[in-house]
């Protein structure tokens, strides 16, 4: 594998984590703050916001490196 193949996978593996770890981290603090588990809208929103995060890690990161 390339140098440049290599860095964008590990870029899009991260950015991956930011995203299910946000996700799922967000819904254990609608927990502890509620007192209830959010419901499936909640959750989708959750998703939403933090893959959207890492989705944008990933546009800088390709900006950055190939613009």
């Amino acid at each position: 594998m390339s140098d440049g193949t290599e860095r964008i996978v590990i870029m899009l593996i991260g950015c991956l984590f930011v995203g299910l770890a946000g996700s799922v981290l967000s819904a254990f603090w609608y927990r502890a703050t509620r007192g209830a588990w959010p419901d499936k809208d909640s959750l989708i929103v959750f998703a939403k916001i933090f893959f959207g995060i890492g989705m944008f890690g990933v546009v800088v990161f390709l900006l950055i490196r190939y613009g």
